[in-house]
Parts: C-alpha cells; sequence; structure tokens
C-alpha cells in the first residue's frame, strides 16, 4: 500500500491513485479483496468486477453518441468509430473461453455484439 506523506506532491499522489485504477486487476483493489488474491472465488470475481467495467464503459460509449452536445457531435463521433473495433476486439477476448480463465460470471451472457448494442 502506497503511503503519501506531507512531502508527497500532486503528480505522485495522481500517479500513485492511477496505478491503482488502471491496472489488470482492479478488483482486488478494493478493501478487503486483496484477501482473494489467487483463490477460485477471487478470479471469478474479479472477472465479474471487469465485465461490470467494461458493460459501464461501453453503456456511457454508447451513450455518446446519442445524447452529446451538438458543438461536440463531430468529435464523439470519430472518437467512437475509432474505438468501437478496439473495444469490440476486447470483448471478444473476453468471451473466449480459454482456459486458464474462470467461467464467465453466470449472470452474464458473453455476447460481444450484443454488448456493444450492434
Amino acid at each position: 500500500c502506497e503511503r503519501w506523506s506531507e512531502n508527497s506532491n500532486v503528480l505522485q499522489v495522481i500517479l500513485s491513485i492511477q496505478s491503482l485504477v488502471l491496472c489488470a486487476e482492479p478488483y482486488y483493489n478494493e478493501p478487503g479483496y486483496d484477501k482473494q488474491l489467487g483463490s477460485q472465488e477471487g478470479e471469478i470475481s474479479s472477472r465479474s468486477y471487469n465485465e461490470q467495467v467494461m458493460r459501464l464503459k461501453l453503456a456511457h460509449l454508447l451513450e455518446m453518441t446519442r445524447s452529446t452536445f451538438p458543438d461536440f457531435a463531430q468529435e464523439v463521433q470519430q472518437h467512437v468509430t475509432r474505438v468501437l473495433p478496439k473495444m469490440y476486439d476486447v470483448v471478444a477476448q473476453l468471451c473466449r473461453p480459454d482456459p486458464p480463465r474462470p467461467p464467465m460470471s453466470p449472470h452474464h451472457k458473453c455476447d460481444a455484439e450484443g454488448l456493444l448494442g450492434l
């Protein structure tokens, strides 16, 4: 766990927070969940957490295309056009049943086209 002192500068604090969020397994950074690291329960919970984050990212991305300020419509459309194929690849990869990944969360159906609203 990173410790900040009164001598820490803003950049150090921001980079520290960013490293907690922008990692492959952010689930384990939630309070108390680090105890599940390496367990099957932890792997399944982490996968479910990542699935939910992906769903929320996609929902936000698609909502941006529907209700953005007219002044930003062109930029949003260009961004979505550039990002959506990459997101499709990520979702398709998440949907692969290859070991050693735990099975898809039982309450989520893995469907890349459905997740992306295609």
